[in-house]
């Protein structure tokens, strides 16, 4: 008979949340947004039932990993070199979570399917809005870029990562290539 973890009660639930977490930002990255829950449960070491008292829905996970990628950003912000543009910092963050996190541009994708997440798209933009135009007047950006040019090359990053095949150029090469064409190239 296999060994059975003791029923620690409320006090495990802020490490089943963890756990959870944890767990739905590795799955979810690898997998998408369409990930089974189940596995996520099983992943995290806890049941189902568990992992519904925490998110009673898969937008209610999703919602709260989204967050905590935005609060990398706000941190990349926080963490910036002394001499590095707001934009530099947050650009290099939402392409690199673009980069190695499939659900990460999928939540931005179906932000018309859902209020939350429509509230994390014009987030983003709100914390991107005063940093283009930082970097237009830095000379940074060409004054034609905007937001939406940024989602847009997002949403080409995705494209890249989600159809990357064997014997093709590694994708860091091409979403570098794609940005130094667009002048988005990360610093």
């Amino acid at each position: 008979m296999g060994t059975r973890k003791p029923n620690r009660g409320p006090a495990a639930t802020a490490s089943n949340r963890a756990a959870l977490m944890s767990a739905a930002r590795s799955i979810f990255a690898s997998k998408g947004l369409s990930a089974p829950l189940s596995s996520i449960a099983k992943k995290a070491g806890v049941s189902q039932g568990v992992l519904y008292r925490h998110f009673r829905s898969r937008m209610d996970l999703v919602v709260a990993v989204f967050d905590e990628n935005m609060e990398k950003v706000d941190r990349a912000l926080a963490d910036k070199a002394a001499d590095e543009l707001g934009f530099d910092a947050a650009w290099r963050k939402l392409v690199e979570l673009t980069m190695s996190d499939v659900a990460f541009i999928e939540t931005a994708v179906h932000s018309n399917t859902d209020p939350r997440i429509h509230q994390l798209g014009v987030d983003i933009r709100n914390i991107l809005n005063p940093l283009v135009a930082e970097a237009k007047e830095a000379g940074r950006l060409k004054d034609e870029t905007t937001v939406e040019t940024l989602f847009l090359a997002l949403r080409a990053i995705y494209g890249l990562v989600a159809t990357n095949g064997e014997g093709m150029a590694p994708v860091g090469d091409q979403v570098a290539e794609l940005l130094a064409g667009l002048g988005l190239s990360v610093r």
